[in-house]
């Protein structure tokens, strides 16, 4: 029986630890048999994450990203979820199949706990949390494996670069980047 994500070839933005075995979704989807079981290893801490030297990410996909921030997310991410996901989806599977030659399915599942990667099956689904950095983190894994310090340090420090001002509003929440709360004492 598999014992890690590495073994089981899902690899979770789940902070909470739960396992996604045999969640039931709209439409008779069971989340077991479309992504396995989980049980989620440990996460890079954020010094980890955070440390130099910064990992590499080609010109282009950078130059992809921001055109699509532009171009896309503008407009999108005031959207319906669904606009949101499909904007997502389109800068996921053009970075796969423009800057690395692996395509990837990327599915909405709203009612996941978080975003995961299948290897078996190159899917990456998105939950409703509509996240781009861990859709990013996702499409690590698919890009590089199942090492969370790599997907953790590629796509935090990818949203920095092409997101500067939306990652000087974000702080750290044990291996997350969420936003920050203002406080009104």
């Amino acid at each position: 029986m598999p014992e890690t994500n590495d073994q089981m070839g899902l690899t979770p933005s789940n902070p909470g630890g739960t396992p996604l075995i045999n969640i039931p979704l709209p439409g008779g989807i069971n989340i077991a048999e479309m992504i396995g079981r989980c049980r989620v290893q440990s996460y890079p801490t954020p010094t980890e994450i955070m440390m130099t030297p910064e990992p590499t990410h080609k010109p282009g996909v950078i130059k992809l990203t921001k055109e699509w921030k532009k171009e896309v997310w503008k407009e999108k991410k005031a959207g319906t979820a669904q606009e949101k996901f499909e904007a997502l989806k389109t800068l996921l599977e053009r970075i796969a199949n423009e800057h690395y030659s692996k395509p990837v399915e990327v599915t909405y599942q709203p009612d996941l706990p978080s975003c995961c990667y299948n290897m078996a099956s190159n899917r990456i689904a998105i939950n409703s949390s509509l996240s781009i950095i861990s859709a990013m983190h996702e499409l690590a894994h698919h890009l590089f494996g199942p090492s969370e310090k790599k997907a953790c340090r590629w796509s935090v420090h990818l949203f920095k670069k092409t997101f500067p001002r939306a990652y000087a509003n974000l702080e750290w929440s044990g291996h997350c980047l969420v936003r920050r709360v203002e406080s009104h004492t």
